[in-house]
């Protein structure tokens, strides 16, 4: 019997009664049970219970509906629905949109591995674009019965600084603030007792967040975190799994067809090929080059993905010899990156190298953005000069093709702006590029205005029927808006900084990013204090930053910081004769 079905029962038991909660012995006391009964289930000592004992249980915990049913099917062992989540009503994972190919073996291992219970801290290392996010992904899909209290999902590609890592755990989960606690202590506070997974994906820009998720294992004991990172953690207690390139064939004589076929490398780049060349199959003809090119590129997915979409404009052999040309630095790349990196950028070198100017351009030029972008966005920032002759679309289209750029997902139906991606170390690929051109500050230039633009247009949306949808928008654009608003502060900017906290405070209001709304406020704030010139902010403006810190203040309920900003709007506001102003000052106060 699986230990994910002897733990069910047991996993549940504790979770709602922690969600209620109860002591074990307040829990005995309402289901006319013993402590000692309750101890033994919770524990899986004791299996199958008694019928009327489970639906005892079910009543002392008030549960009903589908919660009941599932409650009462795992102690039974019997075939079950889908569990709902007793911590959270949040996306359990991401939607996967490919088939999972191959990897049979990494994916018991790893299964294996998170059942261990002194595996608390599982990291999947490896070179970017070898797939370790997608086996996370699919092994956390597994294994999440297992987990009684959910699965989070934490992305931390778009960020770059170690102090929002907290706050992208806050989202995640749906952690409210607490009033006088930092995103951490709320992050732990949450989760306490649950038992959860947590996929924490690409840390390896971020070490220096780690001692947070150390401290968030050591208080939260039945939190297990399974990670993606080009490096280790080094942190105590990991345990590493090192995810390797799929098995392609051996140079030399090949083995029949149907064998090869069964090859993971050649079996996603069948896949990958039918989603561009619908009736591709591999054939008698076909199979041998076909070996060889995913020989070539070392059987890394993210090279293949990118090299498949190709065979719709060049045949088998044309493509191998293309990729002996445009590999020529597999083995004279720098000596401290890592072999199957330098073959990475190798491959996106090729697909670069096989794009016309003008997509070329664009392709080093959405590198500006973070997070995702939409047509718009890249006609306001990039056609200047990524398409001077507004072939902006055209050369969109390219990129997509040639699978630099992923397209918005085919559910997102009717949405008015969709969003495009780019693979991460695509990005990183690119912005290497970009930084190397003189591109780079006017394009940030513009890139800064245009968000600027986006989030004083939706100043008079924020309030009445509107508002949902574009704090929703806004949230869409979070990490465009992070990297605007880091620009324009390392660039002194105090005026136009202050033009976008007279908004995005409401946003960070109202879908709790408090506790970074308010850092973003104070140096704001800290900066207006010493700028001079254009820059310096008027005391109309230094009066709302007082006011709207006060409300992120007040929301947060750290009510002596909120009184004190509010006493400091008041003060201004009456050195300005500002009567409206006053007034709202001295109501807030009064709250």
């Amino acid at each position: 019997m699986k230990i994910a079905e002897q733990r069910a029962f047991a996993d549940l038991l504790r979770a709602f009664r922690d969600r209620a909660g109860l002591t074990q012995e307040e829990l005995a006391e309402r289901a006319g049970l013993s402590a000692d009964a309750i101890g033994l289930l919770e524990r899986g000592a004791r299996q199958r219970p008694q019928r009327h004992t489970v639906q005892q249980l079910a009543d002392a915990l008030a549960l009903a509906g589908d919660e009941r049913a599932w409650f009462i099917a795992s102690a039974r062992q019997a075939p079950r629905p889908p569990a709902p989540s007793p911590a959270s009503s949040h996306p359990v994972l991401p939607l996967l949109t490919t088939t999972f190919v191959g990897r049979a073996d990494d994916v018991a291992a790893v299964t294996d591995l998170l059942m261990r219970p002194d595996v608390r801290l599982l990291t999947l290392t490896g070179p970017g674009g070898v797939g370790k996010t997608r086996l996370a992904l699919e092994v956390a899909a597994r294994v999440a019965p297992r987990f009684t209290d959910g699965v989070c999902f934490v992305a931390l590609a778009t960020l770059h600084d170690p102090l929002l890592v907290p706050d992208a755990f806050v989202q995640a989960l749906g952690v409210r603030d607490r009033a006088g606690h930092t995103s951490a202590e709320n992050v732990t506070a949450f989760i306490g007792a649950r038992t959860m997974l947590v996929l924490l994906d690409n840390c390896e820009h971020l070490l220096a967040a780690l001692p947070f998720v150390a401290d968030m294992l050591a208080a939260c004991p039945q939190v297990t975190v399974l990670a993606t990172s080009r490096t280790p953690l080094h942190l105590s207690g990991e345990q590493q799994f090192a995810v390797t390139p799929l098995t392609v064939p051996a140079a030399g004589p090949l083995p029949p067809a149907t064998d090869l076929a069964r090859l993971p490398a050649l079996a996603l780049f069948e896949q990958r090929t039918r989603a561009a060349i619908p009736d591709f199959a591999l054939t008698l003809e076909n199979t041998a080059t076909i070996a060889a090119i995913c020989r070539r590129l070392d059987g890394l997915p993210l090279a293949i993905e990118l090299a498949a979409p190709w065979l719709k404009i060049l045949p088998p052999p044309e493509l191998l010899a293309r990729l002996d040309h445009a590999l020529p630095l597999l083995a004279g790349g720098a000596r401290d990156q890592p072999e199957r990196h330098q073959t990475l950028r190798d491959t996106i070198a090729w697909s670069e190298a096989l794009l016309d100017p003008g997509a070329r351009s664009l392709f080093h030029q959405l590198a500006v953005f973070a997070g995702g972008f939409t047509l718009s966005a890249i006609e306001a920032v990039c056609g200047p000069s990524a398409a001077p002759n507004g072939a902006v679309l055209h050369n969109l289209v390219a990129l997509v093709d040639a699978s630099l750029v992923v397209p918005p997902p085919t559910t997102a139906g009717n949405t008015p702006a969709p969003r495009y991606t780019m693979l991460e170390t695509v990005r990183e690929y690119a912005s290497e590029r970009l930084a190397a051109s003189a591109d780079l500050p006017p394009l940030r230039q513009r890139h800064a205005d245009h968000f600027l633009r986006l989030v004083e247009e939706a100043q008079s949306h924020l309030v009445g029927p509107e508002e949902a949808a574009w704090l929703n928008r806004l949230e869409d654009e979070h990490a465009n808006l992070r990297a605007a608003l880091r620009w324009t502060l390392d660039r002194g900017e105090a005026a136009r900084a202050t033009r976008f906290a007279a908004v995005l405070w409401r946003f960070w209001a109202s879908h709790w990013h408090l506790s970074e709304g308010r850092r973003w406020l104070a140096e704001i704030a800290e900066l207006a204090q010493v700028s001079t010139g254009p820059e310096a902010i008027t005391p109309a403006q230094q009066a709302m930053l007082l006011h709207v810190s006060g409300n992120l203040a007040r929301a947060q309920g750290d009510y002596t910081a909120a009184e004190r900003l509010y006493q400091d709007c008041l003060t201004l506001r009456r050195r300005l004769d500002d009567t409206h102003g006053i007034a709202g000052a001295l109501h807030n106060l009064g709250i």
